[in-house]
């Protein structure tokens, strides 16, 4: 469906849910921590039965990311789409922008559910465990359409932990300065590090 197109209102009413339960999720965590809270609350508060929850959500764990999904399908829509001149790792930067501009539109409910995050053991490990998913796409796209070179894990591994440690500057001010800028700083070290030609805003790759 384009996002022009009108929506009917069984289409209508399953987005309302979903909302309905994440937002009911995220008060819930807010306010007792993720732990103490059980799917049958989440569902009670949102009003729907804890077999509705299943039916948008797996676990307890995916109401606490419901954007994961979609931002990854985002950023291989938008690497996927190389510009005119533009090499693969430029792609990786351009698309990593646009996200961060996405989390900065969003930016009180990024940094209220990443305070949910910290303070759960489990959530922390779950985040991990999607990030994981990140550095196997970032990779995916360094490559442009082969199978990813340790070379290219690695400088995937690297992009990734580099864009993490922007966030959590970010995360740590509280959704003070803009992301976007931490990011293109921790691209700018990148760059450097590795000895790549000119700056940061110039599109050079690191594996040439």
């Amino acid at each position: 469906m384009k996002k022009d197109e009108p929506i009917g209102r069984r289409e209508q009413n399953r987005r309302d849910r979903r909302q309905a339960l994440i937002a009911s999720a995220r008060a819930l965590f807010d306010a007792r921590g993720f732990e103490a809270v059980t799917i049958e609350e989440i569902a009670a508060r949102a009003g729907v039965s804890k077999r509705t929850f299943f039916r948008y959500f797996p676990t307890k764990e995916d109401v606490v990311f419901p954007e994961h999904e979609a931002r990854l399908d985002r950023f291989r829509e938008l690497v996927s789409g190389r510009l005119p001149g533009e090499d693969s790792l430029a792609g990786v930067r351009r698309a990593f922008v646009d996200l961060g501009s996405q989390l900065m539109a969003d930016r009180g409910e990024v940094i209220a559910l990443q305070r949910v995050v910290d303070r759960s053991q489990a959530l922390v490990a779950s985040d991990r465990a999607r990030d994981r998913e990140w550095d196997e796409v970032v990779a995916a796209a360094l490559a442009d359409g082969r199978e990813p070179s340790p070379a290219e894990r690695m400088a995937a591994g690297a992009i990734m932990g580099s864009l993490r440690a922007a966030l959590r500057v970010w995360y740590e001010a509280e959704g003070e300065g803009d992301v976007v800028e931490l990011g293109l700083q921790g691209f700018a070290l990148l760059w450097e590090g590795l000895g790549a030609p000119g700056d940061a805003t110039s599109g050079a790759s690191p594996a040439g």
